[in-house]
């Protein structure tokens, strides 16, 4: 009897759907353990369609990362393979930090007219001394540096770049702020007075300012920092002004300078005498 039921519910559903074919054919149906019956969804091209396109795009979408995964593994791996050896390569991390730069006519702890704390300042910065490698550290160098003392192979001195471009700076700018002092008036000026001594020949004078803004030129376009400047709308003025405030992503200076202070050449760094072949010029010569 129970199968009797069922063919009939079978036959009354196929009869149904013969009579009316646009009602319980166009909704989708999942199939029933208790009926027995599928009534299957007509086909949607659309949908077919659709899924096409979609993988299509995901594909896409996968090659278009994978490529640009790819170039940034080439340029670190060319850049490791470029990379010249540090001994502060440990003491090397990176963090983002915002630069604070006044404008013209404004100051803050480095700009500004030199004055006694401005220029405690400026030498805090790069005023490390020499630092010292082993032996084995400076021999890993590309270029050479001797010992510190002859006939001794304990002290080999450095001084890295970051701290003899500050000190540059900072001569460039106490030139600067002596040239533009304001005690000077149209009889009494540096122009009409004999030149100090190091403004003849030592930390102020013109050719040591032409060494320093080279060397700053060249470690500037060497780090070339492509952090954008940008330019922003000032209501109460209106108008656009540059903004120098920008965060930068920057190696940490303080580490580096702590590891350089850490590594302090304690001992009589003597520039006479013979040294060995660790320190004697090249690779590129003596100039």
């Amino acid at each position: 009897m129970l199968s009797n039921m069922k063919s009939a519910l079978w036959g009354q559903r196929n009869v149904r759907n013969e009579e009316d074919d646009s009602s319980e054919t166009n909704e989708p149906f999942l199939e029933s353990k208790n009926a027995h019956t599928i009534i299957r969804e007509k086909p949607r091209p659309y949908l077919k369609a659709a899924l096409v396109v979609s993988l299509i795009l995901n594909i896409f979408l996968l090659f278009l990362g994978f490529s640009h995964s790819l170039s940034r593994y080439r340029a670190s791996d060319s850049f490791q393979r470029l990379e010249l050896y540090t001994p502060a390569k440990d003491a090397i991390e990176y963090r983002n930090e915002l630069f604070h730069n006044p404008i013209p006519g404004q100051t803050d702890d480095y700009a500004g007219p030199p004055t006694p704390e401005r220029n405690d300042k400026w030498k805090a910065l790069y005023y490390v001394g020499e630092t010292s490698l082993t032996k084995s550290e400076a021999s890993r160098l590309h270029n050479k540096t001797v010992a510190a003392k002859a006939g001794t192979d304990e002290d080999y001195p450095i001084v890295f770049t970051v701290f003899h471009d500050l000190h540059c700076l900072d001569a460039i700018r106490l030139t600067l702020g002596y040239l533009r002092d304001d005690k000077w008036n149209s009889t009494y000026n540096p122009y009409s007075l004999p030149w100090p001594k190091e403004f003849e020949d030592g930390l102020y004078s013109v050719d040591h300012s032409h060494h320093c803004m080279n060397g700053i030129r060249q470690s500037l376009q060497c780090a070339s920092d492509v952090t954008p400047q940008v330019f922003q709308y000032v209501p109460e003025r209106d108008m656009i002004r540059s903004n120098f405030n920008v965060l930068h992503t920057c190696r940490n200076f303080d580490a580096v300078r702590q590891w350089s202070l850490e590594r302090k050449l304690k001992g009589e760094f003597n520039r006479n005498g013979w040294r060995d072949e660790q320190g004697i010029c090249g690779p590129d010569g003596c100039s």
